[in-house]
């Protein structure tokens, strides 16, 4: 059966998954899986090993293997098929991501081999839309080479280099103000003193709608028309959280989706006025943690913030408890409220945020490995309760359902 070149292509390229969720979180073993699909197509005829050729070098992924040896000759078989003359892999080159060990684990380094093949894979991947890279190791040497290196349709950047030095950050700013198109970026690993608001006179990132990375990595940003999603890589106290959202006198008008990664920051008045005047039309927000003032907070006069966040619709909260009675939070151990004193403080919600459609508390005990959820739906004049346990021996969670 005659099937059309280009029917092909749509299938092979629906093989190799390239949706946004992919391009930020796909592993290894599901690359692999693609890949043996995509070989077994070569063989069908030549039309679909055309096909299938192009959508397989669309995306590398270059790993460590059980030795240095092994990763460097596994990275140099693929620098010498990109350099092909006759086979143009280079070209379909859409998706590179180098995925590193990290030595504190007992992982192998990067060689010096492999940086420099590394480095020249990344020079001839000129026409790439989506890059990630993880490297702790010769990080100097990376930052160095990529702050000189361009790619015209970047569009999404995933960056977990150690940036531990004046220098190395210089080289990712230099990088990042080369790359205006940019529309989403993540930049973790970022450590030591560096004035990312000095990057602004430059307007870099002024197509940016996705950012993830610490709250002073933002501040390099002097336009926020389009960004719509921030995730933070929090590891400040709740003072110096405050601090740093005080530090815009505009807000970031558009984003919608807060992500806060950290166990630290507190679901307080406090914060929720700060995140008020800098993310005011936040409707998802992620991340904050239930303190031993919660109770007293939801049994508060919360009309009173109910201006803060008027379109929030969604709050995920996260609690932690250190035994069978207590939970924790930074560093300070409280008694854990039981499940009808939680119904209760979820039920005012609705005076805190006008809109609210659901609420979640993540309960994780961390030394016994267990678990409860509790989910909250709400609607104008009433609200549903859902609570999840899981215990480490149970392979199906108890699931309990209250209407309120």
């Amino acid at each position: 059966m005659f099937i059309p070149p280009e029917i092909c292509g749509k299938i092979a390229d629906e093989i190799r998954d390239n949706s946004l969720e992919s391009q930020r979180h796909k592993k290894k073993k599901e690359w692999d899986r693609e890949n043996e699909t995509l070989v077994a197509l070569t063989l069908v005829s030549r039309t679909w090993m055309r096909e299938a050729i192009r959508a397989l070098w669309s995306e590398i992924f270059i790993t460590e293997r059980k030795t240095v040896e092994l990763s460097d000759a596994s990275a140099s078989r693929i620098l010498g098929l990109l350099r092909d003359p006759e086979t143009h892999y280079a070209t379909f080159l859409r998706r590179l991501v180098i995925l590193q060990p990290d030595p504190s684990f007992g992982l192998s380094t990067v060689s010096a081999g492999l940086a420099s093949t590394i480095q020249q894979i990344i020079s001839i991947s000129t026409q790439v839309q989506c890059l990630r890279i993880y490297c702790v190791n010769r990080t100097t040497l990376v930052l160095n080479h990529l702050s000189s290196s361009r790619f015209p349709h970047l569009r999404t950047l995933r960056l977990g280099v150690l940036q531990s030095n004046k220098e190395e950050q210089q080289h990712l700013a230099t990088f990042l103000l080369a790359h205006p198109r940019l529309q989403e970026t993540r930049i973790k690993k970022g450590f030591g003193p560096f004035d990312w608001s000095s990057l602004q006179k430059s307007n870099p990132l002024p197509e940016l709608e996705w950012f993830e990375g610490r709250l002073s990595q933002l501040r390099l940003l002097s336009s926020s028309q389009h960004l719509q999603r921030v995730k933070c890589v929090n590891e400040m106290d709740t003072f110096q959280f405050i601090s740093e959202l005080s530090y815009w006198s505009n807000p970031f008008a558009k984003v919608t989706h807060l992500t806060i990664s950290s166990a630290h920051i507190p679901f307080v008045a406090d914060v929720v006025r700060a995140l008020g005047k800098t993310f005011p039309s936040l409707q998802k927000l992620s991340g904050l943690q239930i303190s031993p003032d919660f109770l007293t907070f939801m049994g508060s006069k919360l009309e009173d913030l109910s201006r803060c966040l008027p379109q929030l619709r969604q709050l995920y909260l996260t609690e932690t408890k250190c035994g069978k009675s207590h939970s924790m939070s930074w560093g300070d151990a409280f008694l854990t409220a039981d499940d009808e004193s939680m119904k209760n403080a979820f039920s005012a919600l609705r005076r805190l945020f006008p809109a609210i459609e659901f609420a979640q508390n993540y309960r994780r005990n961390r030394f016994a490995g267990a678990s409860k959820t509790m989910k909250f739906f709400y609607s104008s004049t009433s609200y549903r309760a859902v609570l999840t346990e899981k215990r480490r021996s149970s392979p199906e969670p108890a699931v309990a359902v209250e209407d309120e």
